[in-house]
């Protein structure tokens, strides 16, 4: 694999090599500063610390050829310099951005909510989110019933696909929360469902996002 990604830099010569994880910085970063690359950076997210002692070694060992390392957070940002013993001063804070030209309007509330037959007055959870374990959306549909008890009007809304779709809807199936939970596949809409949205979940395991 590095031999590969050695012999890609070579041929086509770029400016900037910017990998993301550690799986992918670790099998360029040699490759391409011996092809010439004048500049490697690195995106660091999503990553549960401690990991284990030889990954956290190797990336230590090879951040030297980085010229810089970007993340999301300065959750993410300290847990470099604690863990792999990074120099703070090399790191670097970027954001997620979004295009507000792109967020969705008001009316976009009750379209939603028609579209996923969800009355308008219902409290509503939302969550948007690959299914995946570090997610944590099994943490969500377990708590619905006790949301329910309290709040029996109250719906769930998770957006996003993933490889633990088909697990989470044999859970809604099995805690008979049909109608109460909706799982809507992946989409590429997913900005037009925040203001269906009475409250925001966040229920990972871990998380990488500021």
């Amino acid at each position: 694999r590095p031999a590969s990604i050695f012999r890609f830099a070579r041929e086509w010569r770029p400016d900037v090599v910017h990998t993301q994880h550690m799986a992918a910085f670790l099998d360029s970063a040699l490759a391409v500063r011996l092809a010439g690359v004048p500049a490697l950076v690195h995106t660091d997210h999503s990553k549960k610390y401690p990991e284990k002692l030889r990954y956290m070694l190797a990336e230590r060992a090879m951040s030297h050829l980085a010229d810089a390392f970007c993340v999301v957070s300065e959750h993410t940002r300290r847990e470099l310099s604690e863990f792999e013993k990074i120099p703070e001063s090399r790191i670097e804070v970027v954001y997620n951005g979004y295009d507000p030209q792109e967020m969705p309007g008001p009316e976009d509330r009750r379209i939603v909510r028609a579209s996923l037959g969800i009355d308008p007055e219902a409290p509503v959870l939302g969550s948007v989110a690959r299914l995946e374990w570090q997610k944590g959306h099994d943490l969500l549909i377990a708590a619905m019933p006790r949301v329910l008890a309290r709040a029996p009007s109250a719906r769930a809304v998770i957006v996003g696909g993933g490889s633990k779709e088909g697990e989470l809807r044999a859970m809604v199936r099995d805690l008979g929360l049909e109608g109460k939970v909706t799982l809507t596949g992946s989409r590429r809409d997913a900005l037009r469902f925040l203001p269906a949205f009475d409250l925001f979940v966040t229920s990972s395991n871990f998380e990488g996002m500021p």
